[in-house]
Formats: C-alpha cells, structure tokens, sequence
C-alpha cells in the first residue's frame, strides 16, 4: 500500500468513525461538535478532543476540564457578554474561549477493523472520564494549576484563563496585578484576544477597576 493510499484509507476511517460516535454517544450525556465530544457536569465544563493520525494507526484522545464560570467572564470582558446564551457546543468550538486543562489523554493504537468498533471505544472512554470526574477533580484549585503549568511557567499559554480564574475565584487584586504584568511585557503571555483596538489584558484591568467583578459576579 503506498503512502497516499494508506492516507486516504485513514481519512476513510476517521470518516466513518466520526459518523458513529453520536449515536454511540447515546444515553451518555456527551454530545460531538466535529472532533470533539463535550458535556457539563455540575459546575465544570468537559470536553474531550479527537486528533487522528494520517500516517499511523493512532488516535489521540485529551480529556479537558474547566469551571464553567470562566467563559461567561471572559466573554463579558471582551463585550459578547450574550455568547453565554449559544449552543453549550461554543465552549468548546467558539473562537472566543477559555482553554480547559489536560487531565487525560490516552493515545489509541487500537487496529480497529472499523471506524465504527474506534467510535464504540471512544464512547467508552468518554463515559469512564465522566465516571472519574470526581478523582479529577479532587483537591483542584483551577488557579493554581494554571499558573503551576509548563506551558504557562515557560510561554504563558495560559494566561488569559489564569487572570479569568483569579476573578472567578474573587482576587480580583492578583487578576488585575497579572493582567498589568502582561499588558506591560512583565511576564510571559501568548494572547491573540482583543476588541475594539485592545488587548484582552487592557480590557481586563479596565473591567476590574469599573466594578464589574464586584457587580456582575461576586461570589
């Protein structure tokens, strides 16, 4: 088999998989947006993103979590305060949002005689993260591991959520100490959020100090 065909036999594959995983999602509480399944529970926000390799015989599958206060702050600092209204699926998929923590991932190497016996094996996996959401969970303070993260230590891939976070967890001080930190070059921050000509990081500290944390959402 060369190359090209191997590919175009894993793009059929990843096809009919894709095609199977909603109704083998049934009954679960999971939902699918194109390669992601997402779903809430209690106040957490899960999702579950589907990566299928062209070349080899591997899926990876990453088990996200986040508050599902995040994205409606988030939201309200970049003025579409009405995107907490959308489809549950924009947490996931939207342009505008919180990225959720890895708290699993397993890589697949399953030789599947069909995409649908890979959707069936997905559909348990989902249902075992859901199942063990309470160990995921336990002892997690989200600020804390966002700002202990590699990537946000060493790139600052998470500093828009951690500044989110620290107001979602009511220290608005520290959130807007890192929001300035980050406007002014202090501190590592990847961020191509912005609206009306600033950056999400200006429109944060400006949020902060009109009170809209105190009035929109104190805890």
């Amino acid at each position: 088999m060369t190359a090209r065909e191997y590919a175009r036999r894993r793009k059929t594959f990843e096809r009919e998989m894709l095609k199977a995983l909603a109704p083998a999602l049934k009954g679960s509480g999971w939902k699918k947006s194109g390669h992601t399944l997402f779903r809430q529970a209690g106040a957490y926000f899960l999702q579950i993103d589907i990566g299928v390799h062209a070349i080899e015989e591997k899926t990876v599958l990453t088990h996200r979590i986040k508050p599902m206060a995040l994205d409606p702050i988030l939201w309200d600092i970049l003025g579409m305060p009405e995107n907490a209204h959308e489809p549950l699926s924009l947490r996931a998929r939207g342009a505008f949002t919180c990225w959720g923590i890895a708290v699993d991932e397993v890589v697949d190497e399953g030789r599947y005689e069909s995409g649908i016996a890979a959707a069936a094996s997905i559909a348990a996996f989902a249902r075992r993260s859901t199942s063990g959401i309470d160990a995921a969970l336990a002892n997690m303070d989200f600020s804390e591991r966002l700002a202990a993260h590699p990537w946000q230590v060493e790139r600052g891939v998470y500093a828009v959520e951690l500044v989110v976070s620290l107001i979602n967890d009511g220290d608005w001080e520290a959130a807007a100490r890192l929001a300035a930190a980050c406007e002014h070059g202090e501190c590592a921050a990847m961020c191509g959020f912005s609206s009306g000509g600033k950056s999400f990081h200006r429109l944060a500290l400006e949020w902060i100090e009109a009170g809209k944390a105190l009035s929109r959402f104190s805890r």
